[in-house]
C-alpha cells in the first residue's frame, strides 16, 4: 500500500458500492459510501466525467456468485481508470477471491484502485504487495466468520430461552418485547386464533385421506389468505406449502432450530441439512395447535407413503427432462409452469397431456385455463414446425452464407491496405538513414539516438504486419470456413436433438428458446417461443405450415397453433 500520489487523467471514474446482508450501520449504507467516494475523487484534483457506479445491495461478502456488480466492474475497467471503494472489505471477504480481483484491476487492467476511508492506493508490483493484499483479505474473512459464529451462538441461546430466533410461521403472531430504551430485544410467538383454525383444518383434512393438491384447491376456492399473502408469490396455496406445514413440529409445541446449515461450495454459500447433533428442539407447550393424536396420524400417513416409495420407487423422480416441453413452458394466463398430467382422449383412452400446473394443483380459482392437450399433438406441432421452417436446409444455407458475408466484411474492415504499409515503411527507412548520418557527426546525440531507436522499432513492427498481411488471406479464409462449418454443425446437432430421445429434444429446445408461452385457444394450445438462438428465420414475415393439421398463425417469435 502507498499513500495518495498524483495520477494521470483517467478514462473513467468507477465507484464500487456494496452493502452486505445485515449491514444496517450508517457507515456501510450505499449513500454514505457514494458520498465518501465522490469527496475522495474531488480531492484528487482531476476533472472527472459522470462516475460509473457498480452497486451490490444485500450480498454476503464471501458470496462471489452474488457479486455481479464486482464482476461487471472487472470486465469493464480499462487502463488509466480510477476505481474507488470504501475499504478492502467492500471488494469481498474471501481472501483469495478478493486478491484475484485486485490483481485483475491493478496488475492486468492497469487501473488505479483507492480505498477512500484511508486514502490509500492499492498497488500490485511484487510479492510484497501481493502478500499484503492477501493478509488484508485474511483479516476481512476472519472478521466475517467470527461475526457469523457469534450470531449463531446468540440465536441458539435465544432458542434455549424459549425466544424466537427470527422468521414468521403461519398460525402465530410475532410479539416484540422492547428493552428499557425502547429498542427491540426479544421476540416471542403467540397463537393467532384465525390462522390456527386453518392449520388445524389442514391437518384434519390430510389425516382423513385428503391429498395435498386437493387441500390446496379447497383453500384456494374459499380464498383463504396464504402465509405469504400480500408479500410475495401468487397469493394461492400450493401443495408444497401444505406439505411443509404438515411436517412442521412447531404446531405440536416443539420449536426446532438449526436444521439447515449454510456452507461454502464453489465460491458461494448454499443451504444443506445440518448434522442432527446440531439441531436444537425445545418443548413450548403454549405453542401447540395440533393435538398429539392428530399429529401422529398425519405423520403415520407420511411414513406409509415413504415406505411405499422405498419399495416401489417414485415414477415422477426422474428430473424435469422427462418431457420435452415441461418446465420450459409457462401458462400465458397465470404464469404458472406447464406440466404433464393424465387425461382422457377420444374413446376414453387415458393419455398424457400438457396442462397448466397451477390449474391442476391449485384449482380453477388460480387459473381458469382448462386445456389438456395430448403430448403427441403438441410436441409434433412444435418440433415439426422447427424442423420444417427454422432448422431446414434452406434456412441453414441462408444463415451460413450470411455469417460468411459478415465475417468477410469485418475482415476487410480491419485489414490495413498493404500499399499504405509499404509507403510508411519507405518513409521510416529514409528517416532512419538521415538520423544515422546525423549521429555520425554529433558527439552528444542522446535525443537523436532515441528517435533512431523509435523508428527502428516501428520498422520492425511494420515488417511483421506486412508478413502477416501476406499470410492473412489464407488464414482468414480458413477461419471463415471454420465458422461456416460451426454454424452448419450447430444446425445438424439441433435437428438430431429434436428427433432424438425426450431428454435430447428438451436440450435442443432450451438451446433455441428461453421460454415457451402456452396460450389457450379453445381446447388447444397456441404456443409462442421467445428465441434464445437468434436465427433470421425467427423474425421473418408470417408463414404457414401444417404438421399434423396445425397452423402457424404468426411466425414472429414462432407462434404455433396446435391441432385440435
Amino acid at each position: 500500500m502507498s499513500r495518495l500520489v498524483a495520477v494521470p487523467a483517467p478514462s473513467a471514474l468507477r465507484l464500487l458500492l456494496r452493502r452486505s446482508k445485515g449491514d444496517d450501520q450508517q457507515t456501510y449504507s450505499l449513500d454514505v459510501q457514494r458520498a465518501g467516494a465522490l469527496r475522495f475523487a474531488d480531492g484528487l484534483g482531476i476533472e472527472f466525467g459522470e462516475p460509473i457506479e457498480y452497486v451490490s445491495d444485500g450480498v454476503a461478502g464471501d458470496d462471489i456468485d452474488g457479486l455481479q456488480a464486482l464482476r461487471n466492474l472487472v470486465a469493464a475497467v480499462c487502463p488509466g481508470d480510477i476505481v474507488i471503494c470504501r475499504d478492502h472489505s467492500r471488494l469481498g471477504r474471501d481472501m483469495l477471491e478478493s486478491a484475484t480481483t485486485i490483481r485483475q484491476i491493478v496488475a492486468e487492467r492497469r487501473a488505479r484502485l483507492y480505498y477512500y476511508s484511508t486514502g490509500e492506493e492499492v498497488l500490485w508490483r511484487d510479492a510484497t504487495d501481493a502478500a499484503m493484499t492477501v493478509l488484508r483479505g485474511f483479516s476481512a474473512q476472519a472478521e466475517l466468520e467470527n461475526t457469523r459464529r457469534r450470531t449463531a451462538e446468540a440465536l441458539r441461546a435465544r432458542v434455549r430461552a424459549r425466544k424466537l430466533a427470527g422468521g414468521r410461521c403461519y398460525g402465530y403472531q410475532n410479539i416484540q418485547h422492547p428493552d428499557r430504551d425502547g429498542r427491540r430485544k426479544n421476540t416471542t410467538a403467540e397463537i393467532d386464533p384465525v390462522q390456527a383454525d386453518v392449520v388445524l383444518r389442514i391437518f384434519s383434512l390430510y389425516a382423513d385421506g385428503g391429498g395435498l393438491a386437493a387441500i390446496a384447491k379447497v383453500l384456494n376456492a374459499e380464498y383463504v389468505p396464504t402465509p405469504s399473502h400480500g408479500r410475495r408469490g401468487t397469493g394461492s396455496w400450493a401443495p408444497s406449502a401444505i406439505r411443509a406445514m404438515l411436517l412442521n413440529e412447531r404446531y405440536r409445541g416443539v420449536y426446532v432450530h438449526g436444521r439447515v446449515a449454510r456452507v461454502r461450495k464453489g465460491g458461494r454459500r448454499v443451504a444443506e441439512l445440518a448434522d442432527e447433533s446440531q439441531v436444537i428442539r425445545v418443548d413450548i407447550s403454549e405453542w401447540r395447535i395440533v393435538p398429539e393424536e392428530l399429529w401422529l396420524r398425519v405423520q403415520a400417513r407420511f411414513s406409509a407413503q415413504a415406505a411405499h416409495v422405498a419399495k416401489n420407487g417414485n415414477p415422477w423422480r426422474t428430473g424435469r427432462e422427462r418431457h420435452p416441453l415441461s418446465g420450459l413452458g409457462r401458462c400465458a394466463n397465470c404464469g404458472g409452469p406447464i406440466t404433464v398430467a393424465n387425461t382422457k382422449a377420444t374413446g376414453g383412452v387415458r393419455v398424457q397431456a400438457y396442462v397448466c400446473a397451477y390449474r391442476t394443483k391449485r384449482g380453477p380459482t388460480v387459473c381458469d385455463v382448462s386445456v389438456r392437450q395430448p403430448r403427441a399433438i403438441v410436441e409434433s406441432a412444435v418440433i415439426g414446425h422447427l424442423l420444417d421452417n427454422v432448422l431446414s436446409r434452406e434456412v441453414m444455407e441462408a444463415i451460413t452464407a450470411r455469417v460468411v458475408e459478415l465475417a468477410q466484411a469485418e475482415r476487410s474492415k480491419a485489414a490495413v491496405p498493404a500499399d499504405d504499409l509499404d509507403a510508411e515503411l519507405r518513409r521510416l527507412r529514409a528517416e532512419q538513414k538521415r538520423c544515422a548520418r546525423l549521429l555520425a557527426t554529433l558527439d552528444d546525440a542522446g535525443e537523436l539516438a532515441a528517435e533512431y531507436s523509435a523508428r527502428t522499432k516501428r520498422i520492425r513492427a511494420i515488417e511483421s504486419d506486412i508478413a502477416a498481411a501476406k499470410a492473412a488471406p489464407a488464414a482468414a479464409e480458413l477461419a471463415v470456413q471454420s465458422l461456416a462449418d460451426e454454424v452448419t454443425e450447430t444446425f445438424r446437432r439441433l435437428r438430431r436433438g429434436l428427433i432424438g430421445a425426450p431428454s435430447e429434444a428438451r436440450k435442443a429446445l432450451c438451446a433455441l428458446f428461453s421460454r415457451l408461452n402456452f396460450e389457450a385457444d379453445g381446447t388447444r394450445w397456441a404456443i409462442t417461443g421467445v428465441p434464445r438462438l437468434e436465427l433470421p428465420a425467427m423474425a421473418k414475415t408470417p408463414t404457414i405450415c401444417d404438421p399434423t393439421g396445425s397452423r402457424i398463425v404468426e411466425f414472429h417469435k414462432v407462434r404455433i397453433l396446435t391441432a385440435a
